[in-house]
């Protein structure tokens, strides 16, 4: 290193800290030492070094350097492997164009590090002497995770970290507790990325905040999970074998649901482990509670200036006073005053996050005087601080009060949103008074500016901390806007459903329902409001049953059956019943429960039969014609097929004509009349194209595979179920993708691949566990008849390990050679 014109700042155990003059010379000394090392290694005495280099600004204090690029460093080197030489993007910027003879770098891709904030470019430096070959990087994307990366870096908590993970590792729940804004979501995040090696079966983080019914607490975490959606018992019996750590985050409002989850998955599963934060324990037997402490504070105001960097309040308030004003640090002079913050705060780190944000309009000074004089005032001129619990309600309180008129008004109101929102919502439901539509979005950057909303980096959406929406939402009440600003949410999220519901079968179908999965939260918020509205309103029922597409390709048909079957309970105008009815049908019909299909199908036909409303009345018809179908009653089926058809050929609507098609072809196929089944698959195919609907047209392209399977054409079929595939695999349509996979398995067992087969089939059982859907009897006969086939040629041990394989392994992988007959139902 020092040959190199290196300083080796520090030790830490085995592992060297130093600084280079430049970054070339830093490559050098790396490419030496790694080349000394392996000329050294004999059997006995393997010499594997890990080594990674960044370039960053760092703070140099006694012979020692601090700051983020040496956490950055740490990461980076976490993820390598002995003998391996890594740099981060900073550092091959300054290299890449002035490496030494023969050396080279190989680019390794973009990675996410354990600090989870921004993701790095790591580059592997190459030399003829060095190895080249090693494997996949350590870092978060070769890992199981769904981590959320962070707009901020985390200010190490060395204590909280080491004690945290030692309860962690010796009990099977560890809850976070205290008061809101302490940082317990931060640190178990955190904590999450520490020990993700420890879990082979991955790290999941259930977000709760969001959930305004607790019965939505097992379906969520069903859902992040993806396991039946079901009760926890089916849950817990999904993962009896599974070693994982599910993160449950905010638990508080929903205390007694998230305790008997728990409880079950502690009893059942034994190597799954469970990570809460919650402001109280949840309260079951095992559970070890610990209570997150604020930030460590200097003892008083007049603490030696070149120590201040050790507590990590100063730094957190440091770090993101950069953050609001790029000239800001601390000087001798300034200390006392980002001292008297900090303690001020107690802190509290979301409390010391706002008052930073300040800085971009206040000197330091002044802000630590504004403060003094606010909380003198909060706490009646008492010497005493407030206790943690409310400094921070202070803390916003006073935050608050600093905002200009227009922006109390638009806090308050973005406080109806669960989940985040977009520009375009908060205009809407942000408007009005003294506040004009086209001034929303400048407000808005101003409260991000003040660190009192937060944006995302990867989508256009915004959020509220939990606390500070608490806080906003009671200012909301006060104000008696609350009702008002419910209703106005509730109204924009009917019309976006209502919007929304025609393009669920266009062309445009992905994005809508991409859309509408981005704004699930807020859906349920409008539905559960809906809910508790007088007995006449319709809201509810509307909102249910624009929704049924949605919730039938998504997968949530337990949740839409509920929402369903809650709003039929209320009266409602005939036509508004009849469309509810309808979509409580087809999700029934979905799950297997075909006695209720049946009732509420036939209610719905009647009352359009009574209405004259033609296209709804052949939907209507279309759809017990499925039911029919699939109960084995093709006489019937054919015939309300036909009727359905004949309407919708006078109606010249292609898209009903290319359905009602599709459906009497599936009723020739199951019948055998496999020649008059390819013709009017392809007559489908042609109406459909006329209609542009893609999601029917990829049910018609791999039903007419798998006749072209039945018919000995496998090459036609290959091409028909890729084809087809893709289609489902664009609009994520789970119902039709279980029967890709189901077809596709077929034509692997006719070109004897019985393991491929099996893979497919343990892959369709993951999907109908996490959906809750069902086969139709005569298809799940099938499904049966080939596993027994697949079982027979393989053997029971070769079965069982296919089967493994493909339940386990991402749908990704299992889709791509997927093609399945699909009926059409609307």
């Amino acid at each position: 290193i020092e040959t190199h014109n290196g300083y080796v700042f520090k030790t830490i155990g085995d592992a060297f800290c130093a600084a280079f003059i430049n970054a070339r010379q830093a490559v050098c000394a790396a490419a030496r030492i790694q080349e000394q090392l392996t000329s050294l290694q004999t059997t006995e005495l393997p010499l594997n070094v890990r080594i990674a280099l960044h370039t960053g600004v760092a703070e140099v204090r006694d012979r020692d350097y601090f700051g983020p690029p040496l956490n950055r460093v740490a990461r980076l080197l976490a993820i390598g492997h002995g003998g391996q030489v890594l740099l981060s993007g900073a550092t091959q910027g300054l290299v890449r164009h002035d490496l030494p003879l023969h050396f080279a770098l190989r680019d390794l891709r973009i990675h996410h590090l354990r600090d989870l904030g921004s993701p790095e470019h790591v580059f592997q430096l190459l030399h003829p002497d060095l190895r080249e070959d090693f494997p996949r990087l350590r870092s978060l994307d070769g890992l199981p995770n769904n981590l959320p990366h962070q707009l901020t870096s985390f200010v190490e908590r060395k204590t909280e970290m080491a004690e945290a993970r030692s309860l962690l590792d010796c009990s099977r729940l560890l809850t976070l507790t205290g008061a809101g804004g302490t940082g317990k979501t931060r640190l178990s995040v955190q904590l999450a990325a520490e020990v993700l090696d420890d879990y082979p079966d991955g790290v999941w983080i259930v977000e709760l905040a969001p959930l305004v019914d607790a019965e939505l607490v097992t379906q969520t975490v069903a859902e992040t999970l993806g396991v039946r959606k079901g009760a926890g018992r089916e849950i817990a019996e999904a993962l009896r074998e599974k070693r994982l750590l599910i993160l449950l985050d905010n638990c508080e409002h929903l205390l007694t649901s998230v305790a008997n989850l728990v409880e079950i998955l502690m009893r059942a599963c034994p190597h799954v482990r469970v990570l809460a934060t919650s402001r109280e324990a949840l309260g079951v037997a095992g559970e070890q509670a610990y209570r997150v402490p604020c930030l460590s504070l200097p003892g008083a105001e007049d603490q030696p200036y070149e120590i201040l960097i050790e507590f990590e309040a100063i730094r957190l308030f440091l770090e993101r006073g950069l953050l609001a004003d790029p000239h800001f640090q601390m000087t001798a002079s300034s200390a006392p005053s980002i001292v008297r913050i900090c303690r001020r705060l107690d802190g509290i780190p979301l409390a010391i996050e706002l008052a930073a944000a300040r800085l971009g309009a206040l000197p330091v000074e002044k802000l630590a005087e504004r403060l003094e004089h606010s909380f003198r005032i909060l706490t009646g001129g008492s010497r005493r601080a407030l206790p943690q619990h409310r400094t921070l309600q202070a803390l916003i309180g006073w935050s608050y009060d600093l905002l200009t008129d227009a922006e109390k008004v638009l806090l308050r109101r973005l406080a109806v949103f669960s989940g985040g929102w977009t520009v375009e919502t908060a205009e809407v439901v942000g408007r009005g008074g003294i506040i004009e539509e086209e001034e929303v979005l400048n407000l808005l950057l101003r409260l991000v500016e003040k660190n009192l909303v937060f944006s995302s980096p990867v989508t256009p959406r915004y959020h509220l901390l939990e606390t500070v929406r608490e806080f906003a939402w009671a200012q909301a009440i006060l104000s008696i806007e609350g009702e008002e600003l419910r209703n106005r949410h509730r109204d924009h999220f009917l019309q976006l459903a209502e919007q929304a519901e025609p393009y669920l079968i266009g062309l445009d179908q992905t994005v809508w329902h991409d859309r509408l999965e981005r704004e699930k939260d807020n859906l349920r918020s409008a539905l559960e409001w809906s809910s508790q509205q007088a007995e006449g309103s319709d809201a509810e029922l509307r909102l249910s049953g624009a929704l049924w597409r949605f919730w039938g390709t998504r997968g949530y048909l337990t949740e839409g059956r509920d929402h369903l079957a809650r709003a039929l309970s209320r009266t409602a105008n005939p036509a508004t019943r009849a469309k509810a009815l309808n979509a409580a049908g087809m999700l029934a019909r979905l799950q297997g429960d075909y006695h209720e299909a049946d009732l509420v199908l036939k209610e719905s036909l009647a009352i359009w039969s009574t209405l004259g409303r033609q296209r709804e009345r052949a939907a209507a018809l279309n759809n017990l014609g499925l039911m029919a179908q699939e109960q084995n009653e093709f006489q019937a089926a054919r015939a309300l097929h036909e009727e359905s058809l004949e309407i919708r050929r006078a109606l010249k609507d292609h898209w009903g004509t290319g359905a009602s098609l599709n459906n009497l072809a599936c009723v020739a196929q199951d019948e055998g009349n496999l020649d008059a089944a390819w013709a009017l698959y392809s007559e489908a195919l042609g109406a459909i194209r006329l209609g542009g609907s893609r999601e029917i047209q990829g049910m018609i392209l791999t039903n007419l595979a798998e006749v072209a399977i039945l018919l000995g054409r496998y090459a036609e079929a290959h091409s028909l179920v890729a084809e087809g595939t893709q289609i489902q695999r664009e609009l994520w349509d789970l119902m039709g993708l279980i029967h890709c996979l189901q077809t596709r398995a077929t034509l692997a067992l006719r070109e004897d691949d019985a393991t491929l087969a099996t893979q497919l089939y343990g892959a369709i059982e993951k999907i109908r566990e996490t959906t809750g859907a069902t086969l139709a009897p005569h298809e799940r006969g099938l499904q049966l008849a080939n596993i027994a086939t697949a079982r027979q040629g393989l053997g029971s041990d070769a079965f069982d390990a296919a089967w493994s394989e493909g339940h386990s392994q991402p749908l990704e992988q299992a889709i791509e050679l997927a093609q399945g007959k699909t009926k059409v139902g609307e």
